[in-house]
């Protein structure tokens, strides 16, 4: 049904063109328009985002041999003709009628001295640090889905005529990332050490041994401290079963009001005597503190960080952000006199259990809100590969401008139009603080965990069985930050399918020629009155 009406409301357009023997239509099909990087919610341009990881370290690649082999390889030369030998005393006794010198048929001799052994060591690999980073100043990530037609109508040499675009945005997305940060510090270890060796016997030469692996670790990452905006971690994963983390930016604070009482105390009596011969006793006890309270407030304060998607709406695409930052309550259980008080704590050293029955909690909250509006449309620039004469600007070879606002053309022969689209979008960001009070009802919660300092070694809890937060005046007063309208650049461009227009001749390529009948159709309703000469629709 929605191509029928869009197919009747392209036909309307037209006719208010006047009425045409034959005609084509040009589809550009699916145009997607995506940003080529982050951009920034905050102005125009990329988004300030710097993300990476380093290594700083020393390569361990080298080798060194210890050599223990003593002797040597040599090589002599020897005659082996007899009749060069009985050849050689008669030259140096008679010397006469020893003839001339016959060949001495030479061989060579190795004689092979080496014996003891040497031993290689080498070694591969990267020993350092590892340094991974993120900081991102808010970002945002458009992908949008354009479609355009137009008519291209028969016409004469230099006869006028408006091609009737329309175009539809057919589908969209926004993503954004508002502000964030992080960093981690690492050991980074790649090692390959390897021995092999060399053994030489008195006569019978060497042979050399294999390569024996002694270590192959492969790489070994150990982070060592990390940090986001949720806290600090300290050798993550190092324990299995044990995290070692203190929160930085999210806290939260307890005011609670109890008694304290010291537990099964140990009494260690030490005797000894005085400088006149009496005794001196000194008692020595130690006991475990028991503390037990109940809690009367809290607040708490949380990095708004926060990422979202929204897809298009109408004609806009609105995407709203919402996080906590800052929150405060009072206990009514524990200071009305009237509510008995619903939960307790108990501390013993390093253990500690909450229990609650019930907790009810009000108090005023502080949420930080971004509310981002993208609006666009469909841009076009028009190349021409002879002079076309366009209306308010005289022969020129391109126009640029809305698809929806192309003008009247004129042509002088068979002239091609390359159409090369993109998108003019604007962002708008609204940024602001939103006060409100919350009460907060939970039921049956049991907790227990053991810290020692930094190191949790158990943190367990069973429910609540029932939680749920009520808003008793939403967005009772709220602040803007920071508003702002804006270019969303980035996009990449489209080069669409070109098509012709040739005077008194077919359509291009790309062009879709119309049914014979319809056009029947369309001369018989444009003798009724069908007036006009330009509108603009979007795709229904």
């Amino acid at each position: 049904m929605k191509i029928l009406r869009f197919k009747s409301f392209f036909i309307a357009c037209a006719l208010a063109a006047g009425p045409l023997s034959a005609g084509t239509v040009y589809d550009s099909g699916k145009l997607s328009f995506t940003t080529e990087t982050p951009q920034s919610m905050w102005g125009e341009g990329n988004a300030t985002r710097f993300e990476g990881t380093e290594r700083l370290g020393v390569d361990i690649s080298g080798s060194q041999t210890i050599n223990g082999i003593a002797g040597s390889v040599t090589s002599s030369t020897i005659p082996t003709n007899p009749l060069w030998f009985a050849w050689k005393t008669c030259k140096s006794t008679v010397n006469i009628f020893c003839g001339s010198e016959p060949s001495r048929n030479n061989k060579t001799v190795t004689i092979d001295t080496r014996t003891g052994a040497s031993v290689t060591a080498s070694s591969d690999g990267f020993i350092g640090a590892e340094v991974s980073y993120l900081l991102d100043g808010g970002s945002v990530n458009a992908d949008l889905d354009y479609r355009a037609q137009a008519v291209i109508p028969d016409v004469g040499v230099g006869e006028a005529f408006n091609l009737n675009p329309l175009s539809e945005w057919v589908d969209g997305e926004l993503s954004a990332q508002t502000p964030t940060a992080g960093a981690s510090l690492g050991t980074y270890l790649d090692l390959d050490l390897g021995v092999s060796g060399e053994f030489c016997f008195f006569g019978a030469g060497c042979e050399e041994t294999g390569t024996l692996k002694v270590i192959d670790t492969g790489v070994q990452r150990q982070e060592i401290v990390g940090i986001d905006p949720s806290g600090v971690r300290y050798l993550d994963g190092f324990i299995p079963g044990v995290t070692i983390e203190q929160g930085l930016l999210d806290q939260t604070a307890e005011l609670s009001a109890g008694v304290s009482v010291t537990g099964p105390s140990v009494s260690v009596t030490v005797t000894s005597k005085n400088e006149d011969g009496s005794e001196k006793k000194t008692t020595i006890k130690a006991g475990v503190p028991i503390d037990i309270s109940t809690k009367v407030a809290s607040a708490s304060i949380v990095f708004p960080e926060d990422s979202g998607t929204a897809g298009l709406s109408g004609d806009e695409i609105n995407l709203g952000l919402r996080s906590d930052f800052l929150s405060a309550g009072i206990d009514l259980d524990a200071v009305v006199p009237i509510i008995p008080v619903g939960g307790f704590s108990i501390g013993l050293g390093p253990l500690s259990v909450t229990a609650n029955a019930y907790d009810v909690e009000v108090g005023p909250s502080l949420d930080v809100f971004q509310n981002l509006k993208l609006v666009s449309d469909l841009h076009v620039d028009l190349s021409f590969d002879k002079e076309v004469e366009v209306s308010g600007s005289g022969k020129v070879s391109s126009w640029s401008g809305l698809w929806k606002n192309l003008p009247d053309f004129k042509v002088f022969e068979k002239t091609e139009f390359t159409p090369l689209f993109s998108v003019v979008s604007s962002l708008m960001n609204t940024t602001g603080l939103s006060l409100g009070f919350d009460l907060t009802a939970s039921l049956f919660e049991i907790g227990a965990s053991i810290d020692f300092g930094i190191v949790n070694v158990l943190n367990e809890t069973l429910g609540p069985l029932f939680e749920k937060t009520i808003p008793l005046t939403e967005d009772f007063l709220t602040f803007d930050l920071f508003d702002k309208e804006f270019s969303l650049t980035g996009f990449e461009t489209v080069r669409g399918a070109s098509f012709i227009v040739d005077p008194d001749g077919p359509g291009g390529p790309a062009a879709v020629p119309l049914p014979l009948g319809v056009w029947l159709m369309l001369t018989g309703i444009g003798a009724l009155g069908v007036a006009g000469r330009r509108r603009r629709a979007a795709f229904a």
